[in-house]
């Protein structure tokens, strides 16, 4: 079984709405447990992660310079990273209250196909819909 989440990070935080799936989906026992030390143990080792953060007023100068990439750096730190995953990619797409009509479809079709490339680097075995029990 794997978890696949389209997760597209808006800004400085994660929103309620996200917080609420990754309090469900990322679990002690399932995601991480705790070692007879008392030290977190990661059980999503060589599992892979894309972060994309979307900001409606923000450049990317902007967000890391002034904002410290803050949300980004929530979710690939406190979540991804505790629960053992250490290839993580992240992209950025704004400030989109500047996008016009073309640069909104040009931003979903380089999301997309980012998606295809990280579904072509699934492991052999693996395979990118939920078919795979």
């Amino acid at each position: 079984m794997s978890i696949r989440y389209g997760y597209i990070h808006s800004g400085g935080s994660v929103c309620l709405p996200d917080e609420r799936f990754f309090d469900r989906a990322f679990l002690p026992g399932i995601t991480f447990k705790k070692s007879k030390q008392g030290l977190n143990v990661g059980l999503l080792q060589n599992k892979t992660a894309r972060i994309i953060t979307t900001a409606g007023d923000l450049n990317l100068k902007t967000y890391k310079g002034v904002y410290g990439s803050s949300g980004l750096v929530q979710l690939k730190n406190g979540i991804l990273e505790y629960c053992g995953i250490t290839s993580i990619e992240s992209n950025f797409i704004g400030p989109l209250e500047i996008f016009n009509e073309a640069d909104r479809l040009k931003a979903l079709n380089d999301v997309a196909d980012l998606a295809k490339d990280d579904t072509k680097a699934l492991p052999i075995g693996i395979v990118a819909d939920d078919s795979n029990p």
